[in-house]
């Protein structure tokens, strides 16, 4: 337990620490206004009113203060906060095998698989702006 708790400190260090991978390529807010233009085409045609004022509000909101730069450091830190989700849930899978407890190692396992294919997810996204 304390090795798993020196290591979930280590890394929330690292992730405070670590640099910032290089720029977003310009366009990074323009991808993000496409998107949210898309889903309000879907919204409109769905005749879907509140759906369409929020997302007309975060298109507004995008255009009037999305900065590539802040859109870059919001991705990675996601990006980082799910490695440090997929780590926890190894240790804690860990612990589990350790221990033996059949539906305990399932479970973690599970949380495990979730867990990946969130970062898997945050990775893309952060590619896609790349």
């Amino acid at each position: 337990m304390k090795l798993k708790m020196k290591l979930i400190l280590a890394l929330a260090a690292l992730v405070l620490i670590l640099p910032l991978s290089p720029a977003l390529a310009e366009g990074g807010c323009k991808i993000k206004e496409a998107e949210i233009e898309k889903q309000l085409a879907i919204a409109r045609d769905a005749g879907n009113a509140g759906q369409i004022a929020g997302l007309e509000e975060a298109l507004e909101q995008t255009r009037r203060h999305c900065d590539d730069a802040r859109l870059e450091t919001k991705i990675d830190m996601k990006v980082q906060e799910k490695e440090l989700k997929v780590k926890q849930r190894e240790l804690d899978l860990e612990e589990a095998k350790a221990k033996g407890d059949k539906d305990k190692i399932a479970e973690r396992e599970e949380k495990l698989r979730k867990a990946q294919a969130e970062l898997e997810e945050a990775k893309a996204k952060r590619d896609a702006l790349q």
